[in-house]
């Protein structure tokens, strides 16, 4: 990633996945041909989530495709919450319809530390609403 998009974005990488060990299970890494990736899950009485996926060419993919058959992201109301969350980071832009697909965030949004702060707080209210559960 350093060699394609910079130290800065690469660094946003590093801090994610650093936050990933700390704070769920579970890493899996993508086997892919041209672009690797990584997704911090948790594993949490019996149910898989996919938090997030990082990729090598820079971007963040929110999985809400697979977290809307998850409790309690299966109301449409903790998706938007999230969504929300999400959109108060200066230049992320999630639709409300895409609270079904797998939108993306580009990495360079996070370079700033207090986004990339926002969007760690993001995730760990991501896991406290699953564990509350």
């Amino acid at each position: 990633m350093r060699s394609r998009r910079g130290e800065r974005e690469a660094e946003v990488a590093r801090t994610i996945l650093a936050w990933a060990k700390k704070n769920v299970p579970r890493i899996w890494w993508g086997k892919g041909n041209k672009d690797g990736s990584f997704y911090p899950m948790l594993d949490y009485r019996g149910t898989n989530h996919f938090i997030l996926s990082v990729w090598t060419y820079a971007r963040i993919e929110i999985p809400f495709q697979w977290v809307r058959s998850r409790k309690p992201f299966e109301d449409e109301a903790k998706r938007l919450e999230l969504r929300e969350r999400l959109n108060r980071i200066p230049g992320v832009h999630i639709p409300a319809d895409a609270i079904s697909r797998r939108p993306s965030v580009p990495l360079a949004v996070l370079t700033n530390n207090a986004s990339l702060n926002e969007f760690l707080a993001a995730l760990d209210w991501y896991i406290a609403e699953v564990k509350a559960v």
